[in-house]
């Protein structure tokens, strides 16, 4: 099986290897040359979870062997306020792939919002997990706390509605406890999505495209590689 992959750089200093059709499934590497190598063990991980999750109504299960093909690239960059490519101190325009303007067919949302249950699921059972004085700590070097950074996942996803016109509530309409704000939102997420059966949608806003496919492919992304970020300022306490 070939899967294809794009690349996304800079993140943070390092670049995002996106498996096109299987959201949810991503890695990192220093240079585009680490991300691609490290890139079957990122799969084998995500195929993993995914049985795990769907056991044998895995969709990924009988995946044995497969290549993998470089399929895209796209150069992060920073606008300024008429839209200007300006080397920093803009607003940063994300990855926009040919491959994100493809509608989403029917078993491509049925699988979506499985990943999304079972993403969030992990999500909440993490915050279960956290002591509440851990909550609010102020870790050195780090923008938020644990509980901010939740909160900073409902509102990144809030953001991403809001490209494509699709938020229920104005953000200061939000529940302002993290749980309660994640809650609003994915629920908003898993209404509109099936709305984009089959359905070619692009939008550009303030100097970047998006559409359904890309806000999947961020909505997933970001609440699992947050969920890693967390558990990692866990392991200093």
């Amino acid at each position: 099986m070939q899967i294809n992959i794009a690349l996304e750089g800079k993140y943070e200093n390092h670049f995002i290897v996106w498996a096109l059709d299987f959201p949810g499934c991503f890695g990192y590497g220093a240079d585009e040359q680490e991300a691609i190598i490290h890139f079957p063990q990122d799969f084998l991980a995500y195929q993993n979870w995914i049985n795990f999750k769907a056991g044998n109504h895995s969709w990924v299960r009988d995946i044995k062997d497969f290549d993998i093909r470089l399929a895209e690239r796209f150069n992060k960059f920073y606008v300024n306020d008429q839209f200007q490519i300006v080397e920093s101190q803009g607003k940063l325009i994300s990855s926009w792939f040919q491959n994100d303007q493809k509608p989403l067919n029917p078993s491509e949302i049925e699988q979506a919002l499985e990943i999304l249950k079972w993403s969030r699921k992990d999500f909440l059972d993490l915050w279960d997990s956290i002591p509440p004085t851990a909550m609010n700590i102020k870790f050195q070097d780090e923008r938020w706390t644990i509980a901010e950074i939740f909160k900073h996942v409902a509102n990144a996803e809030w953001w991403y509605l809001d490209r494509l016109g699709q938020t229920k509530n104005r953000r200061n309409e939000l529940p302002q406890h993290p749980l309660e704000r994640l809650a609003i939102v994915r629920e908003n997420l898993v209404e509109i999505l099936p709305e984009f059966e089959d359905i070619e949608f692009v939008q550009k806003v303030e100097g970047e495209i998006w559409s359904p496919r890309k806000l999947l492919r961020r909505s997933i992304w970001h609440e699992k590689d947050h969920l890693v970020h967390i558990q990692k300022l866990i392991s200093l306490l």
